[in-house]
């Protein structure tokens, strides 16, 4: 009988040791959830929304730019801020940088598109 007592005060020692351990790390996670999102959002101006928003243009305009076989998707990057894209790499000629710029300009939510694509012959 006395080794059951032993055991199960052994038990409740051990989650009694456990619990501030637990609690610290709950407290460092929302602290470090707390900071993370302050530090986001005084960083840039842009809401977690916009970035979402923002995010989804980009890549509605790379799926579309690497299904046209006018523009190789591979070789333009896209970058979105506020609903401004602005595109660059090289292209091989002046069709596919209007190709390039149509796609863009073409996808729900973009309001300025940043031309900064160069003709590589």
């Amino acid at each position: 009988m006395q080794s059951r007592w032993c055991e199960m005060d052994e038990s409740v020692t051990s989650q009694r040791s456990k619990a501030p351990i637990t609690r610290m790390l709950a407290t460092l996670l929302v602290c470090a959830c707390v900071v993370g999102c302050a530090t986001y959002r005084n960083e840039g101006t842009r809401t977690p929304g916009e970035f979402t928003d923002d995010a989804a243009i980009q890549t509605i305009i790379k799926s579309k730019m690497l299904a046209d076989g006018q523009v190789s998707g591979l070789a333009i990057n896209v970058d979105v801020r506020k609903g401004v894209v602005a595109i660059y790499g090289p292209v091989p000629d002046e069709a596919a940088r209007r190709r390039a710029v149509e796609i863009a300009e073409g996808v729900k939510g973009v309001t300025v598109v940043e031309d900064n694509l160069t003709v590589v012959q």
